[in-house]
């Protein structure tokens, strides 16, 4: 795939009002475990910044208080604003920012499949995209194992 085409997939083309609770519900669905960890935070900011979320828009998702929102208030605010591809961004990134940092526990995936069922976006395609999550975190591994000739572990 081509920048191009990863561009026009992921591209979040939304109004500012619906990316603000964009954001904000990924970040209500990676928390469901009781934590935001840095590196989840990390993970959702950075690839919004590679995608051209402006920083006004991260500032406001940065001040959000995560820990007084549930799920079904937050995805319930967001779901009239989202047509289908949407709505899957904000599952596939919900996914992505929750293995942000290594882990993908039962809470956070119970908060996706729940998100996923509010927004209309099927089990198997859920299923579809934790693989697609889990074989992207894959080839960055390899790439790193063959590319930095420092790792260990790799001959």
């Amino acid at each position: 795939m081509n920048n191009l085409s990863r561009q026009s997939i992921f591209a979040l083309d939304l109004p500012e009002e619906t990316l603000d609770l964009y954001g904000k519900a990924v970040q209500v669905i990676a928390s469901a475990d009781g934590d935001l960890s840095l590196s989840e935070r990390e993970q959702l900011f950075t690839e919004a910044g590679e995608r051209g979320v402006t920083d006004v828009i991260m500032d406001s998702w940065n001040e959000f208080a995560w820990q007084q929102h549930r799920v079904a208030v937050v995805v319930a605010l967001i779901r009239p604003h989202l047509d289908e591809r949407h709505a899957r961004l904000l599952i596939y990134d919900a996914i992505r920012t929750s293995r942000g940092d290594g882990h993908y526990p039962p809470e956070e995936q119970q908060a996706v499949a729940k998100a996923a069922a509010l927004l209309n976006v099927g089990p198997e395609t859920v299923r579809a995209m934790e693989a697609l999550a889990k074989m992207e975190e894959s080839v960055v591994e390899l790439q790193n194992a063959v590319f930095n000739p420092d790792r260990k572990g790799f001959p």
